[in-house]
């Protein structure tokens, strides 16, 4: 399993556009600042965070960018018939997604690392007073909950990745769809689709974030786990199926 957790992250490392990808990292917090710095509505390094870290990364560029690594390393495997070398070895179909699932939330957590030492930057240079521990573990807290998270709430798309084999454009279409579904249902109910039940997960705790409906944990919670195994399990049901 290692070995093959350490073949994906090569073949991952050797991909330029990931370096591209990295730099995203930077996106929101530099909006953030330029909107403090425009006279928006942010007073201190906790609002900073929660607009530079914990908003739309969340919400619409990590999901998104997940969904296209995904397919991308995905397809690829089927582009250069890796699949059919990867069957002799042999391999399990359930351990070769274990292996692409947790190189995503690496790949995740490292993002959201990057984002959160770019708040952290833009925090310092704006000039809060309020860059303490208890403001940094809370934006390095959250951040490595989204990071880990994410990754499981896109399982649906990669079902869907497997499904198409070959066609890697209907699952980038379908991951737009699925992050904006996801995104729009935030300001409805939280608790019937994975990217917003991490919304939910991430700010239930925070006084400052207001919520149209009461968070039900326990609900987010169930739903989430619901999400993840079914996905997982179907994923591996359609690796089982298809002929390579």
């Amino acid at each position: 399993m290692f070995k093959l957790i350490q073949v994906e992250f090569m073949k991952l490392k050797r991909k330029k556009f990931i370096i591209l990808i990295l730099i995203s990292a930077f996106t929101m917090p530099l909006i953030s600042a330029l909107y403090y710095l425009g006279g928006g509505p942010i007073r201190n390094f906790s609002g900073f965070s929660i607009w530079g870290a914990l908003s739309y990364t969340e919400w619409i560029i990590l999901p998104f960018i997940l969904g296209i690594v995904s397919t991308m390393i995905l397809f690829d495997d089927r582009q250069n018939d890796t699949l059919k070398q990867i069957w002799i070895a042999p391999v399990s179909k359930s351990k070769y997604l274990f292996s692409k699932l947790l190189i995503l939330i690496l790949f995740s957590v490292l993002y959201m690392f990057l984002t959160a030492v770019s708040t952290i930057g833009g925090g310092v240079l704006i000039g809060f007073k309020d860059i303490n521990n208890i403001t940094l573990g809370f934006l390095f807290k959250k951040s490595m909950q989204i990071g880990i998270l994410t990754p499981l709430a896109i399982l649906p798309i990669i079902v869907l990745e497997i499904a198409s084999k070959n066609n890697y454009i209907f699952p980038i279409c379908a991951t737009i769809v699925y992050v904006f579904l996801g995104f729009i249902l935030i300001g409805f109910t939280m608790e019937y689709h994975p990217l917003s039940i991490v919304t939910a997960m991430i700010i239930h705790d925070i006084p400052t974030v207001e919520t149209k409906e009461a968070i039900n944990l326990r609900n987010c919670y169930i739903n989430f786990t619901a999400f993840s195994v079914v996905s997982f399990v179907l994923s591996v049901i359609l690796l089982k199926k298809q002929d390579y």
